[in-house]
């Protein structure tokens, strides 16, 4: 697990990251590369932030300890994460590596003051922001 604390200004906060998710039929029959989606977190940000100024929470170049699955990544994951882009806007080389989305995504929520917030993936696809419960955010 992975953990950050962060001071962003505004309202709401934004989870910025960089998502590639893989032709349905891989999903299906669990491909071990691509059976699910990837995501890289990129940055975070408050609605008063400049979003290119937000906090860095990992490097595009690097997998992060924390967010590995294997101890080394593969040379797939390394590939798809140095061609980001490429994939994103060209749909042969999106087809050649059976990209079916590559696009940047940045989830939000309006925080109450005390919480504590979980950002988890779905394997499916995308990222969800949930407020862990604590006592001092229940007395408001």
């Amino acid at each position: 697990m992975f953990r950050k604390s962060l001071v962003l200004h505004g309202e709401e906060f934004y989870v910025d990251g960089w998502r590639v998710s893989f032709d349905r039929e891989l999903v299906e029959v669990g491909d071990a590369l691509r059976g699910k989606s990837m995501f890289m977190f990129r940055r975070a940000f408050g609605s008063a932030d400049q979003p290119d100024h937000g906090p860095a929470l990992t490097a595009p170049e690097v997998i992060p300890p924390e967010f590995k699955v294997d101890p080394k990544p593969t040379q797939f994951e390394r590939d798809i994460w140095s061609h980001f882009w490429q994939l994103a806007n060209d749909p042969s080389s999106a087809n050649k590596w059976r990209v079916s989305t590559a696009q940047g995504e940045a989830p939000y929520t309006k925080p109450i003051a005390g919480q504590i917030y979980k950002v988890s993936l779905r394997n499916a696809g995308g990222v969800d922001i949930k407020p862990i419960i604590r006592a001092p955010a229940l007395k408001r």
